[in-house]
């Protein structure tokens, strides 16, 4: 079993060392999400399409695929029933090659899973992202880009000359009347699907071909620091960063240690509108490694190992 990468031997995170620990929101389920990535993959196996999936028990919460840069996002709305959470990367049989359980808790700030990949049997069949009328891709990818919330993802596309372009998504028109050939930023919150329709030369209003494609996104959460090794006792400036503006109440990052004798627990409060929060902390007395794994509820955690010297 693999899972989000933590170093053998180093003490796990202690969720009671954080002030006001994460809890879950009460009322009408909520949307959960799960971003990760393939590490590596069997020489000569491409990385886009392998098919990642979470369940619960027999339930079936969200399957998707990766893309060409082995990354994944599984959403799905939580119906309360605060249970454990399978995510799983299927081979090409429809075995499960990797797994790794999550808790309710874990998914009010979830890891960023990272399967190995090593023991992926088959290989990805990327879907043809250019045909004989032409191609559409964002960042780079077909049919699956996952990116943060709140970033702009550029896309683009070819088809033949003389032809008339316009890019739909499930939330309507976004451009028409577009050339042959272009290239187009857009900037969303959540996920989208992007359809490129053309019409060639001398086409009427309904000959047209389609092409369509996915911009997952996520929330994430950046830990910030100067420097990976640190004196005992220092005064050191941690900060984070979100890729979505905090909402009208502000929002507050909890931060936890593996190790609170090395690094002590602390918290960074983002005000509204903001997308950055920092605080100084003043580092142990105590030698060794430790991780420290910033949380803020609805984002992607993200962590860091620490050396005091």
């Amino acid at each position: 079993m693999s899972g989000f990468v933590r170093s053998p031997g180093r003490n796990p995170i202690n969720f009671s060392d954080l002030a006001h620990p994460l809890e879950a929101s009460s009322g009408l389920a909520s949307l959960r999400f799960v971003m990760g990535r393939l590490k590596k993959v069997a020489p000569g196996r491409d990385r886009r399409g392998h098919s990642v999936r979470a369940r619960a028990g027999e339930r079936l919460l969200s399957s998707s695929t990766t893309d060409s840069s082995g990354r994944f996002l599984l959403e799905w709305r939580d119906d309360g029933r605060h249970e454990e959470t399978a995510i799983e990367l299927i081979d090409s049989r429809g075995d499960v090659s990797e797994s790794l359980e999550l808790t309710a808790a874990d998914l009010l700030s979830p890891p960023v899973v990272i399967f190995s990949g090593e023991r992926v049997v088959g290989f990805g069949r990327p879907s043809k992202d250019i045909d004989g009328e032409g191609g559409f891709q964002a960042e780079g990818d077909y049919p699956l880009c996952v990116t943060s919330s709140c970033l702009q993802a550029t896309l683009s596309w070819t088809a033949p000359p003389g032809s008339r372009v316009s890019i739909i998504s499930d939330g309507g028109m976004v451009r028409a009347g577009l050339p042959p050939q272009g290239i187009l930023s857009v900037l969303e919150d959540r996920t989208r699907r992007y359809t490129r329709r053309v019409w060639p030369a001398g086409a009427g209003p309904g000959q047209y071909s389609e092409k369509t494609l996915e911009v997952k996104r996520y929330p994430s959460l950046s830990l910030v620091v100067d420097g990976r090794t640190f004196e005992t006792g220092s005064s050191v400036e941690f900060g984070a960063s979100t890729s979505c503006p905090a909402g009208g109440n502000g929002l507050t990052v909890r931060v936890a240690t593996s190790d609170s004798a090395t690094v002590p627990p602390f918290e960074l409060t983002m005000p509204a509108g903001s997308k950055w929060a920092s605080t100084r902390v003043i580092l142990g007395r105590k030698t060794g490694l430790a991780e420290v794994t910033a949380f803020a509820q609805g984002y992607a955690r993200d962590a860091v190992f620490l050396a005091l010297e």
